[in-house]
């Protein structure tokens, strides 16, 4: 699910990502902007919830777009949907799911970006960096997705069985047993779609 340093996300923001649609298969045109000087801004999301396994979303990371080349910036950009993550046991465990996404994407961004800014105006050599993106990209969603469910999930039984934590305890531990349930669909779901279901069997 979800992670990182938190940010303030304002209603109207919320209101377009809540729009948005969930980016986690189809990314082959990602690499169109490289292409063109008027580029199309297209970029994945990895999400938190917003699925069939969970009604809302609670994180995203994405790739941070330069509005002026339309290229990776080389960073990141970490949401938090504040308005759902009023219990602070779940919240943490979300900031443990969006933390390994940035393990993951921050060194396939970067390269992205380095590889786009070393082209410079050479559109035959920012397109080998368009086709390493629509490679690279796609193959991380899934694998990036299935670790972050299986720490996220981790995290929450983790809090459940410490009976020193409140966590552990009313109000927080019926908001953990639920949000445990949308996290094992998606860790069955995500694992699959990975080629490793084995890694998606949840363990209470």
């Amino acid at each position: 699910m979800n992670n990182m340093s938190i940010f303030n996300v304002t209603k109207s923001k919320l209101k377009r990502l809540e729009k948005r649609p969930r980016v986690t298969q189809d990314v082959s045109t990602l690499g169109s902007f490289f292409k063109t000087k008027k580029p199309r801004i297209e970029t994945p999301h990895f999400f938190s919830g917003k699925s069939a396994c969970s009604p809302t979303w609670y994180g995203d990371t994405t790739p941070e777009i330069d509005e002026k080349t339309g290229g990776f910036t080389g960073k990141l950009v970490v949401s938090y949907n504040d308005p759902v993550l009023k219990d602070p046991c779940v919240r943490e465990c979300v900031e443990v799911h969006e933390k390994s996404h940035v393990e993951d994407l921050q060194p396939l961004v970067k390269k992205i970006h380095d590889c786009d800014v070393a082209a410079g105006d050479d559109w035959d050599k920012k397109g080998k960096c368009s086709e390493m993106s629509n490679k690279e990209l796609p193959f991380m969603v899934n694998k990036s997705e299935c670790k972050a469910y299986r720490k996220s999930y981790s995290c929450l039984t983790l809090k459940l069985l410490d009976s020193n934590s409140p966590c552990s305890k009313s109000p927080h531990k019926e908001k953990i047993n639920e949000h445990r349930q949308s996290e094992a669909c998606e860790l069955k779901e995500r694992c699959t779609a990975a080629g490793t279901p084995h890694e998606g069997i949840p363990v209470s």
